[in-house]
C-alpha cells in the first residue's frame, strides 16, 4: 500500500482539532476517513506509518493481518511541526507541485524542507 500525503495531511489536522483531550476517537477517525472515501486499512495503515514517523502518540495495533485502532493519542511535538509547515492549503499545493515535477519519491523530512522554503520565500525571507 502506498502513502497517500494528502490523506496524511487530512489526518494530522483531523489529530489537531479534535476537541478531545486524548485525541480523535476511533469511531471519529473511522468515520473521517469514510468522509474521505478511505477505507479502514487504509486509515490503520496510514496511523500506523504516521506513528514511525513519530507524528502521533499511539500506533494502532496489528493483530494478523489487520489493525485495530484502540486508542489514536495526539499529535507529537514532530507531528504539530510536520502539520505548522504544510497546514497552509496555498503552501501545501506549491509542495506538492514541486514534488510533482521532481518526479522522485522523498521522506517527511524533505517535504518540511520544501514547504519552509516556500514560507519562507512568501514570507520574504529568502
Amino acid at each position: 500500500m502506498e502513502l497517500n500525503y494528502d490523506f496524511v495531511r487530512d489526518v494530522l489536522i483531523e489529530y489537531a482539532e479534535s476537541k478531545h483531550v486524548g485525541g480523535p476517537t476511533p469511531t471519529e477517525l473511522i468515520d473521517f476517513a469514510k468522509s474521505k472515501n478511505v477505507d479502514y486499512d487504509e486509515l490503520a495503515y496510514t496511523l500506523a506509518r504516521i506513528y514511525e514517523g513519530n507524528l502521533i502518540s499511539k500506533s494502532p495495533r496489528a493483530i494478523g493481518d489487520s489493525y485495530k485502532i484502540v486508542t489514536p493519542g495526539n499529535l507529537t511535538w514532530q507531528g504539530n511541526e510536520y502539520l505548522n509547515s504544510i497546514r497552509n492549503q496555498n503552501i501545501w499545493t506549491k509542495t506538492k507541485e514541486r514534488l510533482k515535477e521532481s518526479g522522485i519519491k522523498v521522506t517527511f523530512e524533505t517535504i518540511v524542507s520544501i514547504a519552509s522554503a516556500i514560507a519562507k520565500n512568501q514570507l520574504g525571507l529568502s
